[in-house]
Formats: structure tokens, C-alpha cells, sequence
């Protein structure tokens, strides 16, 4: 699918979500050093911008970028609480952060292995 200004997009290296306010195509955007870079850009109207690279940029619908925010507040009550218990045992942070990839990772995996592909959750 090609991308267009407007578009909702998800740049899944960083996690970042919005709306594409401009492409550049390569050599035609410059970074915050003023110097133009070889490859081409999506802007977001947030003003993030990234790599055009179609592999790491994921077009969010409505309703999957509903989801996203739905997940996004219900794993952010998680962690704060996984945290709070954590350091009331002395773990520290990063220790956290690491244990809460693997168990998202995880749970994921079971997810995939267990549902099937043809019936929506």
C-alpha cells in the first residue's frame, strides 16, 4: 500500500504513532543538523519523522488505532503497578523493564500459537 499525507502510522522500531504530514522522497529532507539525507523521510504532523522504510511502518486503521490506544492504557496501568511492586522488593528498574518485554513477548507468542487465524478476538 502506498503512503499518503494523512495516513495513520505506526513506525514500530520506536513505538511512535500519528499522522503523515509530508513524504520525502531521497536526499530532500534535511535533519536537525541542516544536512539532507540520502534516503527518503515520513514526517509525521507531530513532527517526528523517520526513515521511509515500508517494513518498520505499520498503516493504522480506525479501529486498530482505537486498539492501540486501548492496549496502550491498559499495559501502562500494568507496568506502573508491576513497578510499584517491584521496587517495594528492591528490583531495579531496568531489571523491570527487561522482565516486561519477555512476559509481552511471551504472552504474544501464546496468543499467536493459540488463536486461530480466521477467528477475531
Amino acid at each position: 500500500m502506498a503512503l499518503s499525507p494523512g495516513m495513520t502510522v505506526l513506525h514500530k522500531p520506536s513505538g511512535v504513532i500519528g499522522k503523515i504530514a509530508k513524504l520525502y522522497g531521497e536526499g530532500e529532507y534535511k535533519d536537525r543538523n541542516g544536512n539532507y539525507l540520502s534516503s527518503a523521510v515520513i514526517e509525521l504532523e507531530d513532527g517526528n519523522a523517520f526513515l521511509h522504510n515500508l517494513e518498520n511502518v505499520m498503516v493504522m486503521s480506525v479501529n486498530l488505532t482505537q486498539v492501540y490506544e486501548l492496549m496502550r492504557g491498559a499495559l501502562g496501568v500494568v507496568m506502573k503497578e508491576s513497578f510499584t511492586i517491584a521496587r517495594s522488593y528492591g528490583v531495579e528498574f531496568e531489571d523491570v523493564v527487561n522482565v516486561g518485554i519477555c512476559v509481552l513477548q511471551q504472552q504474544t507468542n501464546l496468543l499467536r500459537a493459540t488463536a486461530p487465524n480466521s477467528t477475531p478476538l
